[in-house]
């Protein structure tokens, strides 16, 4: 290198064809350098170092790009941390090596203001003569190194009807179930998002999947939020076929520590809903809009499967109530109808029918099992989100659950844990998640109830989703399937009816091919033959939701002929007996089995009409079955004579008719 010391004040030496003696002058006289806002300010305003020993200090650092007088990093230096448009006269065409740390970079310019000749340089440089940029420099730009964001992997949350994070304890996935992963990541603010990556392995069968996270709407937040959204986090819809027992989660977002979880995988319960227009006195219950995909959003089992059903025609309740207290009365006798129905078609323990009774006004709008399989409603046609939630809300009472202690409601858990029936209190607040909306809904504020209730709710708190998913525990279904294995299908009879107190009603007795129910419970069903024998089955009533005086029963007890009575006993008191009411030999041959029941039956045009024996047998019950599913038409028709619709009825199959003669039964068969 080839330089001429000098000092500090010595006269400025301008590129040639940068600017113009006039120019330069001005330029002295004004300082030079440059402001940020078109002006020039010499690099000795700007932060930096110009001894040489600060110098050295700054380039061990990596801090500063460092210039220097001399080649090899020599003599008086300069280090600046950012850009300046004119070095200022005491370094202008004076720089001839230069340190630049690493990941910093320095572009050098012959002229002011970043123009003429240039070099850019990402490492030291000892000697500029061979780039020919030698004692010229008069302006620089410095790049700083860029300074990767902090990336937080903050935490974990699974919802499938309840948001759960991954470390509460009440989080228990439904197997078979598919199940959002929202991932909260936080960053400083401006950090565009990075790519995620989930992997779902299975420690139990050794598969695995990958499966791509999708980024936050509106970019990444400095914290979590208390609220919830996709706005910002991260979230994938994890496979309903990975979701079992075994499953292990890691989480992997580009410059974030990896993540594992392994939520604990409880049971599937696999749903059936059959919705059924109930039809009184010609005017028909009228069926909503699907409701499988919101039943499944709310209710903790794997899937909903719908099923189609005929209109069920109320033998019990023949003319349209005008009254509250009458239909009060008639939702009861239809709830217990349906139960029976759901009896007669050996419909599965979760499998769910609810009748839609055509009740138009407000006041009574539901009534159900507490269990149960079975419920009714009113339909409501003007109101269709007001028919959904009364769904959910019997449905509720189906899968175990009391009323939520607010706006009245009856016989109210004492042990809800959230004041007002509300959703949660400071401390505890689940979110609930809307598979079929893909939303979230918040529980915080104090108008929103649970379903449960009274007060207008439209999910479950986490309290009664828990509950109801203990109810379906796999510990549950085991013991009940258990149970079932030991009893073997035969000829049973269905003996149902209703407890007030102590008036009990029983309806007409029907037989069927089924297998008997297995004895449990404080009442005791008596059945005693003609002859004396006796044959006692326990059991228990079936509760409804807000009618706690009022009890249904329906109880399946090997057949037996000849029944003389059928009592109802508790605590070995007699609560009501019903007599056999034999009236003619051909009603004794039919009790005793001795004779088979005629029924006759023309079907044409979408109508079947049926005729019978009523002298006999009163009662008389339809079902047609192709011996895979079955369908009952109706229950204790009267009068020997009957029309039918049968137009719903798939093709083909055959009739099974039940006569009774209210105590004793028959079931025979006839093809279409």
């Amino acid at each position: 290198m080839h330089t001429t010391p000098r000092r500090s004040g010595a006269a400025l030496r301008l590129h040639p064809l940068a600017l113009s003696l006039v120019m330069a002058g001005v330029l002295v006289g004004c300082g030079g350098g440059s402001d940020g806002a078109g002006g020039l300010v010499s690099a000795a305003n700007q932060t930096g170092t110009s001894t040489t020993a600060a110098a050295v200090a700054a380039a061990n650092t990596g801090t500063q790009v460092c210039f220097y007088e001399h080649v090899n990093f020599t003599g008086a230096s300069m280090c600046l941390t950012g850009d300046t448009a004119w070095v200022g006269p005491g370094w202008n065409d004076r720089i001839s090596s230069v340190r630049v740390p690493a990941g910093w970079k320095a572009e050098l310019f012959a002229d002011i203001r970043y123009v003429g000749k240039s070099l850019t340089l990402t490492a030291d440089n000892a000697n500029l003569v061979p780039a020919g940029m030698n004692d010229i420099i008069s302006s620089m730009r410095i790049t700083k190194p860029s300074t990767a964001a902090k990336v937080t992997l903050a935490s974990v949350q699974f919802a499938q009807s309840m948001l759960y994070g991954s470390s509460d304890s009440q989080l228990v996935l439904v197997a078979n179930k598919p199940t959002l992963l929202k991932v909260n990541v936080t960053a400083p603010a401006g950090t565009v998002a990075p790519t995620g990556l989930v992997r779902i392995d299975n420690t139990v069968d050794g598969t695995g999947r990958d499966l791509i996270l999708a980024a936050p709407r509106r970019g990444l937040p400095t914290a979590v939020s208390d609220t919830q959204s996709f706005d910002d986090a991260y979230s994938v819809s994890i496979p309903a076929d990975l979701v079992k027992n075994g499953m292990k989660v890691t989480v992997n977002v580009a410059g974030a520590a990896a993540q594992s979880f392994t939520p604990r995988v409880g049971g599937a319960t696999p749903m059936k809903f059959t919705p059924i227009a109930v039809r009184i006195a010609g005017t028909t219950g009228q069926l909503p809009v699907d409701q499988t995909g919101h039943l499944r959003a709310l209710f903790p089992v794997s899937t909903v499967t719908p099923q189609s059903h005929p209109v069920f025609v109320s033998s019990k309740v023949t003319t349209l109530p005008t009254t509250d207290a009458q239909w009060s009365d008639a939702f009861g006798k239809i709830l217990g109808e349906l139960n029976d129905l759901h009896r007669i078609e050996g419909a599965a323990r979760h499998d769910y029918y609810f009748g839609f009774i055509p009740k138009r006004t407000w006041g009574l709008a539901g009534l159900g099992y507490v269990p149960g399989n079975s419920a009714v409603g009113f339909d409501m046609p003007s109101n269709p989100d007001t028919v959904r939630d009364v769904v959910a809300h019997e449905l509720g009472h189906n899968f175990s659950l009391p009323h939520a202690a607010c706006g009245g409601a009856g016989s109210p858990d004492p042990k809800y844990p959230y004041p007002d029936a509300n959703l949660g209190k400071p401390g505890r607040y689940i979110w609930s998640y809307l598979s079929d909306t893909n939303a979230f809904y918040d529980p915080r504020p104090t108008d929103r109830h649970d379903i449960m209730s009274y007060c207008g709710g439209v999910v479950f708190s986490d309290y009664n989703y828990r509950i109801m998913q203990t109810f379906l525990t796999p510990t549950d279904a085991v013991k009940a399937q258990a149970a079932e294995a030991k009893a073997v299908a035969q000829d049973v009879l269905l003996v149902s009816g209703s407890i007030n107190g102590r008036q009990v009603e029983i309806n007409p007795v029907k037989a069927l091919f089924a297998k008997p129910d297995v004895a449990s419970g404080p009442y005791v069903l008596r059945v005693q033959t003609t002859a004396g024998q006796i044959q006692d089955v326990a059991f228990t009533a079936q509760s409804l939701d807000h009618d706690g005086d009022n009890l249904h029963f329906s109880v399946l007890v090997p057949k037996v002929d000849n029944i003389g009575s059928i009592s109802v006993l508790k605590d070995g008191v007699t609560l009501a007996q019903a007599q056999a009411k034999v009236t003619n030999a051909r009603a004794k041959s039919l009790a005793a089995g001795g004779t088979r029941a005629q029924v006759t039956v023309k079907e044409a045009s979408g109508k079947a009409t049926l005729r019978w024996d009523a002298d006999a047998s009163p009662f008389l019950s339809v079902t047609w079955t192709d011996g895979t599913r079955r369908l009952n038409l109706a229950q204790d028709l009267q009068g020997g004579e009957a029309t039918l619709d049968t137009h719903e009825l798939p093709a083909g199959g055959r009739f099974e008719f039940i006569v009774s003669d209210g105590l004793n039964a028959q079931r025979v068969e006839t093809a279409r």
